[in-house]
């Protein structure tokens, strides 16, 4: 009885505070949620939120998995902590893209249309319940950019890529996820610093959250180019003391410090 009682007050003070904060920043405030390798300093995917949706962006700059919820509360509950029991229990394959889904009752698949056929898309789900999905076509610089037969369009939510700029295809920018719906991605282009400590192509920005990295500097010796900072989070690592030395411990994860109520960090 005391254990049950104890899990419900648990159940009722995260519920509080999901709508505590849903309140704070509205109903339709856009959020954004880290997946971080404490080990590597870096950081594996990230999930950002649009209406039902909840999308996850692979550190490569892919989209990795689009989940769909009955309710936008059942969304932000999974963006806070994304365990696989919270997923949607049915999953179909979206050009390469896992797509969860509760429940659907039809399918409509892409015919053999030319234009299909030239994007490698025939066959792939083009439409389930209603919803509707559309990729890149071979047409204009989408080959160059390396994005045909990627999604562009699910639902009312359209996903773009980075074009293939000079600069871009030199950070390995050009393809990567520049935006889905309302959500802006940046990654760091070919500069020296970035160069220096290895992070060129990283994520940069992602719709005004910086996200930063440790320099390559002598002080920061064992951890230059792993993650400094995500919005006002601050990452800190062990310094290269001798005592930190000889425990064998230099550059490894040592705190995490600071709150944005504009992210979750998992």
């Amino acid at each position: 009885m005391v254990l049950n009682d104890l899990k419900f007050r648990l159940m009722l003070l995260r519920f509080i505070g999901l709508l505590f904060l849903t309140l704070s920043l509205g109903v339709n405030a856009q959020f954004a949620a880290f997946d971080i390798d404490y080990d590597a300093g870096k950081i594996n995917s990230v999930f950002v939120m649009e209406d039902k949706f909840v999308f996850e962006v692979h550190s490569t700059g892919v989209i990795k998995s689009i989940y769909l919820f009955h309710a936008e509360a059942d969304a932000l509950t999974f963006m806070q902590d994304p365990r696989p029991d919270l997923k949607p229990r049915k999953r179909l394959s979206l050009s390469g893209v896992n797509f969860y889904i509760n429940s659907f009752t039809s399918i409509e698949y892409c015919k053999n249309y030319s234009n299909y056929s030239r994007a490698g898309i025939v066959g792939e789900v083009c439409s389930v319940d209603g919803l509707d999905i559309e990729y890149n076509l071979k047409i204009g610089n989408n080959s160059s950019m390396g994005i045909v037969g990627r999604i562009k369009k699910i639902g009312n939510i359209e996903i773009a890529y980075h074009k293939n700029y000079s600069s871009y295809v030199n950070a390995g920018i050009t393809g990567k996820i520049a935006s889905i719906g309302n959500m802006d991605f940046e990654y760091y282009s070919d500069t020296y610093s970035a160069g220096a400590a290895n992070y060129i192509g990283a994520f940069k920005d992602i719709n005004g959250v910086q996200i930063k990295y440790h320099q390559a500097y002598s002080t920061k010796s064992g951890h230059e180019g792993k993650l400094s900072q995500i919005g006002k989070v601050e990452f800190n690592y062990y310094k290269n003391y001798s005592s930190n030395q000889y425990s064998g411990i230099v550059g490894k994860f040592k705190s995490r410090e600071g709150y944005d109520p504009r992210l979750f960090i998992i």
